[in-house]
């Protein structure tokens, strides 16, 4: 489970937002495959989320075309190219509970790099469809991470 809440709820009402916290319920099952296809390391995540939120919560729960919580899937998978790199996609579906813009779904691509077991290196391809109105929402991410 999930609680979030929208600590100003103004711009989510205007636009026809129900409410400004809801929950999300969800199950998410994740395997590994260590001498998978090509006898490579692969890994996948599939999760089912029951939620009404509008733009992952940041546009309120709820709204004028739909205020219950709608079932939608969340796909995840990599492979690993060799022990130090990996590869993979996301996809995400939203509701679309507002009638003053649809909502998409998100795709991800990314690309991570382990140098060595305390550094890593992700870079990322997002594309976020339209997001109130905003069109072809799309950016790159870069990550770099080290613990010691």
């Amino acid at each position: 489970m999930q609680y979030k809440h929208n600590t100003r709820f103004g711009l989510p009402e205007a636009v026809g937002a129900q409410r400004d916290s809801d929950f999300d319920a969800y199950i998410a099952v994740s395997r590994a495959w260590l001498s998978g296809p090509f006898d490579r390391t692969w890994l996948a995540n599939a999760t089912v989320r029951a939620t009404r939120a509008n733009q992952t919560g940041l546009l309120g729960f709820g709204g004028d075309q739909s205020d219950s919580h709608e079932l939608v899937a969340e796909l995840a998978g990599g492979v690993f190219l060799h022990r130090t790199l990996a590869i993979g996609a996301e996809y995400r579906q939203k509701p679309n509970n507002l009638g003053f813009a649809d909502e998409d779904d998100w795709m991800t691509l990314f690309v991570a790099w382990f140098p060595t077991k305390s550094v890593s290196i992700t870079g990322a391809f997002l594309d976020l469809g339209d997001i109130a109105g905003l069109t072809s929402q799309q950016g790159y991410y870069l990550s770099i991470q080290a613990a010691f």
